[in-house]
């Protein structure tokens, strides 16, 4: 498991989705997983992932904690966006649909602006 590499999340559903599925009376749909970790981090049992989503692309385009991708690019079916806000650690054996393998890579430039957009999320102090 690589940063970049793009997995689609498992259909086991967390608690908080549960009850939106029970009041909403259908299944959400699954969010891609974009992998953010460091490739030796990944090797153990966790991986931190940034969810995709594909709702309120206009709204959230262009704010510095998101990152836009276009239906056709890197395995995304429709628009997208990537909420770096809800980067999360993850079970990779539970948390990954594995028979569907990985969906897709970034390229080196759109992997650099999903990481300004973590950037932005999380506090970086500046070099000494």
């Amino acid at each position: 498991m690589s940063p970049g590499e793009i997995y689609v999340a498992s259909e086991i559903l967390s608690t908080v989705q549960q009850q939106t599925y029970t009041t909403r009376k259908k299944k959400p749909k699954l969010h891609k997983l974009i992998v953010v970790s460091r490739e030796e981090f990944n090797r153990g049992r966790y991986a931190i992932v940034i969810p995709v989503t594909t709702k309120k692309i206009r709204e959230r385009t262009g704010l510095p904690n998101c990152v836009l991708f276009k239906g056709g690019e890197f395995g995304f079916g429709e628009d997208s966006i990537a909420q770096a806000e809800l980067m999360t650690i993850i079970l990779k054996a539970v948390d990954i649909d594995w028979t569907k393998g990985i969906v897709g890579k970034l390229d080196d430039l759109k992997m650099r602006q999903v990481m300004e957009a973590c950037k932005h999320v999380v506090s970086v102090l500046p070099p000494n």
